[in-house]
């Protein structure tokens, strides 16, 4: 008799990809960071990105690497994230690896 029972997971298949790809989205974040000053302080939404936010959501699994490639290619470009370099610490990530926020 079998009486294990099987529940879903939300864990990666693979550790090592996702490993890889928090990475890379830490290294992106921080790059963001360093830039900021270098990118207009607000730029329009392109139709074609407006268009994309007003179809319906996917229903099927698409994986974690294509999400953060489409969140690269239609999110991230648009600059809307605030960041203030002089008051970094008070992001909340930065509040945690510094233990401070002021």
């Amino acid at each position: 008799m079998n009486t294990e029972i099987h529940f879903e997971t939300l864990d990666p298949e693979n550790w090592d990809e996702m490993r890889a790809l928090s990475h890379r989205m830490v290294d992106n974040a921080i790059t963001y960071i360093e830039t900021v000053g270098k990118r207009p302080v607000w730029q329009p939404v392109p139709d074609d990105v407006a268009t994309r936010f007003d179809s319906p959501v996917p229903h099927e699994h698409a994986g974690a690497d294509a999400v953060y490639n489409e969140f690269l290619e239609t999110v991230f470009p648009l600059k809307y994230i605030a960041v203030f370099r002089k008051r970094l610490n008070c992001l909340g990530w930065a509040a945690i690896v510094y233990g401070r926020c002021q």
